[in-house]
Formats: C-alpha cells, sequence, structure tokens
C-alpha cells in the first residue's frame, strides 16, 4: 500500500520545519514501512509545498498508519 501525505510550509517557518524535520529523520523507519519519500517544491510567495510518499509492507496498511 503507499499512503501520500502532503503540508504546506510558510516561508518564515522553515528553519523550524526542517528542524523538526532532520530530528525526526534520525530514527529508523518501523518494520511495518518500506520506505518513505518527501519531495518539496516553492509554491510562489506562500511557502513550501511538501509531498510524502509512504510505502508499506504488503498487509500492513492499517499498522503503518498508525506508526505515520
Amino acid at each position: 500500500m503507499i499512503f501520500m501525505g502532503t503540508q504546506w510550509i510558510p516561508h518564515n517557518k522553515t528553519e523550524e520545519w526542517s528542524k523538526i524535520f532532520l530530528k525526526g529523520n534520525q530514527n529508523s523507519l518501523p518494520a511495518c514501512i518500506k520506505k518513505w519519500q518527501t519531495l518539496t517544491s516553492t509554491d510562489g510567495e506562500s511557502g513550501i509545498k511538501g509531498y510524502n510518499l509512504i510505502f508499506t509492507e504488503k498487509g500492513k496498511g492499517d499498522e503503518a498508519i498508525v506508526e505515520i
């Protein structure tokens, strides 16, 4: 199963967001999640738009959503 999550970060909060993001990346992924990709793109003057693609082990979608 693949989950997709999105987030929008205003320009004045990007430094705070990056600190939280890097801190979260220090932990290993739960066993039910195979891969987690984060992609970002500027959203003009509004801020930064982020997309998360989360790939789970087959049959582990319920377990993965709890972890997410």
